[in-house]
């Protein structure tokens, strides 16, 4: 199994971060615009894109606020289903915060990873824009 990993400063508290990594609002100013998420355990988040003609669903596995969201993948987009995404948020002695995340559980680096490797590289810096104040809206829709 293969993994995406990055991680990024983020002149934010963690309670900030991790509200941007678990909410509807927070998520959809910068991921994407289309999202149906509840922050509780058990439940299923919903991120469409173009028309929804792409639909991921997470299931929320974990929720350790301010510190750690894990979710898995469980439809509907065939090489992310089974894969787990981690959001791990350290604070600063500052007061900001650390993100480590995670995309784990790959079946192959071929095909699709390498392009959300890239993507969720760039997502970072979208976080981090509209955490620190320079959000540009989501960067997919």
């Amino acid at each position: 199994m293969d993994d995406i990993m990055h991680w990024i400063s983020i002149d934010a508290p963690p309670a900030r971060v991790f509200d941007a990594v678990t909410t509807a609002q927070g998520l959809s100013s910068w991921w994407t615009s289309d999202v149906e998420a509840d922050a509780a355990v058990g439940d299923v988040s919903v991120f469409g894109f173009n028309d929804r003609s792409v639909v991921f669903r997470m299931r929320v596995d974990e929720l350790a606020a301010p510190h750690c969201v894990r979710w898995t993948c469980v439809g509907d987009f065939p090489e992310w289903e089974g894969t787990r995404i981690e959001f791990r948020i350290e604070e600063t002695d500052e007061g900001q915060s650390n993100l480590t995340f995670t995309h784990a559980g790959w079946e192959s680096t071929e095909g699709f990873f390498r392009q959300c490797n890239t993507d969720w590289g760039r997502l970072m810096y979208y976080l981090k824009d509209y955490l620190e104040g320079r959000g540009k809206g989501p960067m997919m829709d």
